[in-house]
């Protein structure tokens, strides 16, 4: 079996470029309901799993990680 390996939340980092994160903060002006940005990853059928960034309406508790928050764009991983 596999180990899954657990971080703490300060060993999390991810970095957008300057023309990613203005595409991002256009996505949220366009959707005001949504408050961030979320990275996970879900199963995507035969071939396994995949990385999939999704716009965010809700925190989930004990889920979702703060893991950037660069001018007024947060990021959250689940």
């Amino acid at each position: 079996m596999t180990e899954v390996k657990k971080v703490s939340k300060e060993q999390l980092n991810i970095s957008l470029t300057l023309r990613a994160a203005d595409h991002i903060k256009q996505f949220l002006e366009q959707n005001p309901d949504k408050i961030g940005l979320r990275f996970l990853v879900k199963k995507t059928g035969c071939s396994g799993y995949g990385y999939v960034a999704e716009l965010m309406a809700e925190i989930r508790d004990h889920e979702d990680v703060l893991v950037g928050q660069d001018s007024q764009l947060p990021i959250y991983l689940d």
